[in-house]
Formats: C-alpha cells, structure tokens, sequence
C-alpha cells in the first residue's frame, strides 16, 4: 500500500512540473501580447511564479521605454517578487526613470531584493522630488540594514512631509546604529503625533538608555498611540526606571495603553507593581484585566492569590482561565 501510494505522489509529481513549466513559457510569451491588459497579467503572474527564468523577461520588460507605464512598474514590482540579483543593476537605473511611479515600485523592489549595491543610489533617491519615492527609498534602506544610510536618513529626519519623516524614524531603528539616537529624542518632540509615534518605536528598537527619560516623558504626549509606543520601547528597554511611571500608565485614559503598560510591567519583574496590578484586575476593560492576571503570576508574590480567587468569577472567560493558570502557577494553598 505505501509502495503504492509513493508511486501515486511520484506520478503526480511529474504531472505538475511540466504545467508549471507550460506556463511559466506562456506568461513569457504573452509579454509580447499587444493587448495590455494581456502582458499585465503576465507580469503579474511571473511575479507570482517565482521561476528564475522570468527574470531577464521582466527585465527587458521595465527597461522597454517604450512599454506602457502601467505595464513598466508591474514589471518592476513583480522582478522584486522573484528577488534575484540579476535585477539589482536594471533597477537602479529605474530609479532614474521620468516616471515617478516606476522609480516608487523599483526602490521597493530594491529593498525586498536587499543587495548592497543599491545602499547609494536609494540615498541619492532620499531627494527625489516626489515624496511617495522617497518614502519608499526609506523603507528599502530599513530593509537593507547598511549602515551607510545612517547620517542621510538622519538628515531626512527634517524632511517637510509628516509621513515621510514617520517612515525615517522607524528606518533608523531598523539599522540599530546609536547614531541615531539623539536626533530621534529630538524627534519625539516632532509636531506631527505619528512621527512622535514613529520616534518612540525606533528608540525602543535601538535600545540604548539614553531614550529611557525621554520616553517616560513622551508617556506623557496628548495622543494615545505615542503613549503606546512610549510604553512599547520603554519594555524593550527593560529598564527599572519606568515602573512607576508605567504604574501610572494603569491609569491612562486608553486602554490599550493600559493593557500594554500591564504587559510592560510584568516583563520588568518589579515587585512595587504588584498591588497597582491587583487594582487593574477589576479595570472596566476586559482585554486589561485578563492581561493582568497573565501577568501577575511572573511577579511571584502571594499578595495577588486573594485577588486571583475572586477574578475566577470574572465575567469573561479569559480573565477566569488566566486567573486560575495564574493561581495554579502560584501554588498557594488558598487556592485549592
């Protein structure tokens, strides 16, 4: 029977290779279809087929100034697809391509091919006069991670577009080079929040304790989703300077911002946080309460077995089965 079903795989198997073959070749072919609406969808399924042999194709494809654009920056995006370095050097030269869309798709596909030859050129592209390109510049030197980028990108901090700016900062983080910490502290005074937000990631990514005051004063900022990210670094941090000011963070008016403070207090291991955690198991967001009693286990401390009991009759069932984890992993006999 085994020996059998083998055979049946093995059969299937060469029956499958040769139709992906067939259209790999028909896709290929169909990229001299004059309809373009027929070479579209072949750029788009090469892309998607990921064989090699579309490569050069596709190439040609990008590189034909005479192709309709739409069909161009397809061809682009879907050589990023396939990632092989055979496209490096074509792509870089559509960096300099008249159409603005064209030079977005190759950055893009730049940075998901993630060869070091392009380190130069998509700074060059950091002052093309299209934000949307130099917004995806920045994306492709994050994902490339040469550190090169550093001091340009920390230049590009000043940029006029907000969401550009937001892309940079996250960028930095990526790159974790120190340099970019003071300038990204600076940055968390930004007046756009999303930037703020972006700042307050990356300094938390790059981890280095010069962002921890900082940080506790953006805990602080009039926008929830800065005081999350805030929390976010200040955890990736680990630093003990942020319990009490996490502590006051149970408090925020947001509660994923509490959640996450909650989240962020049991990664620190801190004992004064014990008794602010039990007063967060009767917080009026759920997601919050069943967070704490996750959490309140790793602290230790049997102060919080009392409170555990009564969060078994909490009305969401999340909350009880943490609690009662939380309670079985205390080992207290109260608990029995």
């Amino acid at each position: 029977m085994k020996m059998k079903l083998a055979c049946l795989i093995l059969m299937l198997s060469l029956l499958v290779i040769p139709a992906v073959a067939d259209d790999v070749d028909k896709w290929i072919h169909d990229l001299n279809d004059t309809s373009q609406s027929v070479r579209e969808a072949a750029v788009v399924s090469l892309g998607e087929l990921n064989n090699t042999r579309a490569v050069d194709p596709l190439i040609q494809t990008f590189k034909n100034e005479d192709e309709n654009r739409t069909v161009r920056l397809k061809a682009a995006y879907a050589v990023g697809n396939l990632r092989d370095t055979r496209a490096v050097e074509p792509l870089i030269q559509a960096l300099k391509d008249e159409d603005w869309e064209v030079r977005k798709y190759a950055a893009d596909a730049l940075g998901r091919i993630r060869d070091a030859r392009a380190v130069e050129p998509l700074i060059l592209a950091l002052k093309d006069n299209v934000s949307i390109v130099r917004m995806h510049a920045v994306e492709a030197l994050g994902s490339i991670r040469d550190t090169r980028a550093v001091e340009p990108l920390i230049q590009a901090l000043k940029d006029n577009e907000d969401f550009y700016r937001s892309d940079v900062a996250l960028a930095l983080g990526y790159l974790n080079d120190t340099r970019a910490v003071e300038p990204l502290i600076q940055t968390l005074k930004d007046n756009d929040a999303a930037v703020r937000s972006a700042a307050a990631h990356a300094l938390g990514d790059l981890n280095d304790t010069r962002a921890v005051g900082p940080l506790i004063q953006a805990l602080k900022d009039n926008e929830y989703f800065v005081r999350y990210s805030a929390v976010y670094a200040l955890g990736k941090l680990k630093d003990t300077r942020a319990v009490g000011p996490l502590i006051l963070a149970l408090k925020d008016e947001d509660a994923h911002v509490r959640e996450f403070a909650v989240q962020v207090l049991g990664i620190l291991n801190d004992t004064r946080a014990v008794e602010p955690l039990i007063l967060a198991l009767k917080d009026e967001d759920r997601n919050v309460r069943y967070f704490t009693a996750s959490e309140l286990y790793k602290l230790n401390d049997t102060r919080a077995v009392e409170p555990l009991i009564q969060a078994l009759k909490d009305n969401y069932s999340g909350v009880r089965c943490y609690a009662a984890e939380a309670l079985g992993k205390l080992r207290d006999k109260r608990a029995v």
